[in-house]
């Protein structure tokens, strides 16, 4: 399984499930303050992108559900100014 976990400037961090194993929404992400971003697959890092100030992060994650398939998902990563 994939997830996310969020480092941000200050150094708090942030992970896609709370300490209770809640889902935490992406959008609570504050995009201009986040230092580190992992992609996640179980407990290892396997996409680390590491912004610089004014960089504001850009991640979406994209879910194909075909009738009667597989369920898909893309995550789209990056920065911008």
């Amino acid at each position: 399984m994939y997830w996310w976990l969020v480092e941000y400037r200050d150094g708090t961090v942030v992970k896609k499930f709370d300490d209770n194993g809640s889902p935490v929404s992406a959008d609570s992400i504050d995009r201009n303050q986040v230092k580190i971003f992992c992609l996640m697959e179980d407990s290892r890092c396997i996409v680390k992108l590491h912004l610089d100030e004014g960089q504001r992060l850009v991640y979406r994650r994209r879910v194909e559900k075909p009738v009667g398939g597989h369920e898909k998902a893309c995550h789209i990563l990056g920065w911008r100014k």
